[in-house]
């Protein structure tokens, strides 16, 4: 267990934009409330066809420096799968008719289409994904929003990695696991229980290859 333990601290050291941030699985379908953008995370979800999903979060008084980037898996199924990223608050542009989102009154908007960025392997849980638009920029206070759709009303998977400043304890790493399991099953289910299988069947091998030796030292 001790070495399982290290082995996850190393890879959160030395990972990339999904390893060091903290996964989250909203399941409901409304705004995602973000409950601190300062604070690493990555958001796992599917944005189903024609929709726009939204995340709300509150930026402090002082104001923050604020990063965010959109992933989508790199598998040949979303090879087409080229998400939108919108940014909504106070003192950004009126977005007009070509942004299609729900913008609150008084604020405004900006969208970063896809632009490709490369290729990111993350080796916790083994998956690729291309790396898309992005935003980094000083947010003043208020209540901010950030949407995600597809042009063509297409749906697809993708991960949001908000955040930059690492929140891990011990309790999270004991949870490595599960959360390996779920990202898994989330970017690839068929191939997760492939893997699960092998798994098992190299056990019972193991195990019957064990329990001859044992005997014929007996």
């Amino acid at each position: 267990m001790t070495l399982i333990l290290l082995s996850a601290g190393i890879l959160l050291l030395l990972g990339g934009p999904v390893c060091a941030h903290r996964p989250v699985f909203p399941q409901a379908r409304e705004p995602y409330d973000i409950p601190d953008p300062a604070i690493s995370l990555a958001i796992y979800r599917e944005l189903g066809a024609g929709q726009v999903d939204y995340f709300r979060f509150s930026v402090p008084r002082q104001g923050m420096e604020f990063a965010c980037q959109l992933m989508v898996p790199a598998r040949s199924r979303s090879k087409d799968f080229r998400p939108v990223l919108v940014l909504i608050g106070p003192g950004l542009p009126d977005p007009g008719p070509e942004i299609p989102v729900a913008v609150p009154p008084g604020l405004g908007a900006e969208a970063e289409e896809w632009r490709d960025g490369g290729k990111f392997f993350e080796p916790f849980t083994q998956t690729s994904y291309r790396m898309g638009p992005k935003v980094r920029r000083h947010l003043p206070a208020g209540e901010w929003q950030l949407a995600v759709y597809h042009p063509p009303g297409t749906g697809g998977k993708y991960t949001l990695a908000v955040g930059e400043r690492e929140s891990w304890g011990w309790r999270d790493l004991l949870r490595f696991p599960g959360l390996w399991l779920r990202i898994r099953w989330w970017y690839n289910p068929g191939q997760t229980v492939a893997a699960i299988l092998a798994g098992l069947a190299l056990a019972a091998f193991s195990a019957r290859r064990l329990a001859k030796f044992l005997g014929g030292r007996g």
